[in-house]
Order: C-alpha cells, then structure tokens, then sequence
C-alpha cells in the first residue's frame, strides 16, 4: 500500500494523474497564438501552441515537410473547437500567426544575431495539395539598430514565452496552453497592441475561413536587426499550414520549381553563349 502511495505521489508530480503538465517556453521557441478577434464573440481565451526552437527549422533540407500535430503529439482541432467553438473554421473571426526572437544572445541559432527575429505574413488560402505560391510575398521590416526598438520587438515576443511557461496544458496537450485573452502576456495583448515595433501588414493576423480553401498558409521570416537589412525583405525559412477541416499543422520549407519556360531560357541563354565563344575562339585562330 505504501509503494502505491508513493507511486501515486511520483506520478502526480510529472504531472501524469491529472493531465496536467508544465511547459517551458523560451528563446528561442516558435509560438503559435489564436485569437478571437471579434468582442462581440464573447470569448475570452487565446489558444497558444509551443512549436519548440527555431533551431530545429532553420537549415532544414529544401521542402522538407514536417506534420506538427503528429511530430509534437498536438490536440489542434479539438482544442481549436473548445476554445473557439465549432465554428472556428468558417467564420472568419478567429486569426492567427506565429513568432519567435533569439533574445540579446547571438548563438542560441545558426547564422542568427543577437536580436533576430522571425515573423509571419499572411500568404493565402488554398484548396490543397500543400503548394503555397513563391516567392512568399514581400514584408519590408524598418529596422533600426536604436536599443530601444530592439529590445522592443524582442520584449514584446519574449512576453509570450512568459505567459507560456510554466503554465499548465491540462486537457490541452505537452506544448499547449490557454491563457486568457486579457493576460498582459497572451497572445491578443501582442497582436493587438500597436507599440510592438512591427509593420502591421507583417504580422497581423489571419482570419480562418474554409470556404476560401483547405489550408490557412503563413510564411515565416527572420529578420536580422542590421543596417544591411534595412528596408528588403526579411529571409523566407518556411510556410506554417492550418488544415482547416482537421485542424492538423504542418511547416514546410517550399523552395519553388523552376517552370519549364524558365528551363528553356536558361538553356537558350547557354546555347548563344557557347556560339559566341567558339565563334571568338575560330576567329582567333584565322
């Protein structure tokens, strides 16, 4: 009886008798927030989702496919349905997006400096397969080496690392949380705030509807806060996928196909240049 007793107590501090489980949230963690952006909905929660290091989607091979909801074990579409009810899909209330920061250290991801940030674009809706358009579209990001934009940008996305750690996913999932819409540190506090040192065409978020397609895609870029990066597009890592019918996610770094025309250019293009060079070379020999 003693053994069960401390068993039952072992289990109950992992978190595995009541469902609930803490998550550790930090740099340099992708995070994915749901809001309802409608008041008159009456619904006070965020969904938020802990995707894990951005190190683990920087340098992936081109077109790599990863299913998130499998990967991490994600309850997507049933917790999308308990908080946003079953109407989360189609009636264009409920919007997302996702972003992460490295914080003030430089080596925390490959090739990404202090300050780096990564943030999504809407890019479209599509009835599948899952074949976004590229280029992703293009996001200008006014960058500033001025401390205080920097740490701005950076406090505002740090803040959800914040509201994500060490909460509880009780009933949710191990990466999971819902956090009140009104927490200082959720989700709709940093979509909606306009101090928090981003463009608002770049990341503001997208409304879910599934009578426009299949999928909800946004692109994801990172964003170095230098001189050189000042008024260009910010680098594509990847596409982020709502499948909007089962809620599954999935994130796929595309790398466009060249068309067949474009083959053809090239290889036209090849062909003159290999005419001209013999036509110099048998003119130098005359």
């Amino acid at each position: 009886m003693k053994t069960k007793y401390i068993i039952s107590a072992l289990l109950a501090m992992a978190g595995l008798v009541t469902g609930a489980q803490a998550i550790p949230s930090s740099f340099p963690d992708l995070v994915v927030g749901f809001q309802d952006k409608v008041s008159a909905d009456n619904l006070t929660s965020d969904y938020e989702i802990d995707l894990g290091s951005m190190a683990g989607y920087v340098n992936l091979a081109p077109n790599t496919t990863i299913n998130l909801t499998s990967t991490l074990g994600l309850n997507s579409g049933v917790n999308l349905s308990n908080i946003f009810t079953s109407s989360w899909n189609t009636s264009g209330n409920v919007t997302w997006a996702s972003l992460s920061t490295v914080g003030t250290s430089g080596t925390i991801v490959p090739g990404a400096a202090a300050y780096t940030d990564w943030v999504s674009q809407f890019d479209k809706d599509y009835t599948g397969p899952l074949n976004p358009s590229l280029p992703p579209p293009t996001a200008l990001y006014t960058v500033s080496t001025a401390t205080s934009i920097k740490t701005g940008r950076e406090g505002k996305i740090a803040a959800l690392y914040s509201g994500i750690s060490g909460a509880t996913a009780t009933g949710l999932g191990a990466h999971e949380i819902s956090i009140s819409s009104t927490d200082a540190n959720s989700y709709s506090i940093y979509a909606n705030s306009s101090t928090n040192q981003f463009s608002s065409t770049l990341d503001s978020g997208t409304g879910l509807n599934n009578g426009l397609g299949t999928y909800s895609v946004i692109d994801l870029y990172q964003y170095s806060p230098t001189v050189a990066m000042s008024g260009k597009p910010g680098v594509y890592v990847g596409s982020l996928e709502l499948d909007m019918n089962s809620g599954n996610l999935f994130f796929t770094n595309f790398v466009p196909v060249p068309e067949p025309s474009t083959y053809a250019a090239v290889l036209g293009l090849a062909t003159l240049g290999f005419v001209a060079l013999r036509a110099r070379r048998k003119q130098a020999t005359v």
